[in-house]
């Protein structure tokens, strides 16, 4: 398992929003990023050829997939548990001020428009 970071001000990452049973949730445990890895490379990859969707917000020089205090990855599942969709914020320290970077939103093709 991992430490689920903290957003900056302190509050807690761990609460969930739920939808009709659909439930998003930032990702703590190894299998909630390999589900976040998994619906990356089906859409980018495998979909749309994009061969370098992985970058150093995910992956280490030796290409390990690790969680940093600063990147936030989100995984969205269905009622049934079903990982469906992630996205990525990154915050970061521009001139003295927080902000974040959203980025690598992903829904796999079945699921979307729903």
């Amino acid at each position: 398992d991992y430490a689920a970071p903290s957003l900056p001000g302190g509050a807690a990452l761990s609460r969930q929003r739920e939808r009709e049973g659909w439930v998003a949730d930032i990702a703590k445990r190894r299998e909630d990023l390999e589900a976040s890895i998994g619906i990356r490379r089906s859409v980018f990859v495998e979909e749309q050829g994009i061969y370098n969707a992985f970058d150093q917000w995910d992956c280490d020089n030796k290409g390990e997939w690790h969680i940093n205090n600063n990147v936030y990855h989100a995984v969205a599942r269905t009622p049934s548990s079903i990982p469906v969709a992630t996205g990525r914020l990154v915050v970061q320290d521009i001139s003295g001020e927080k902000q974040g970077i959203i980025s690598n939103v992903a829904v796999l093709k079945e699921y979307r428009k729903q």
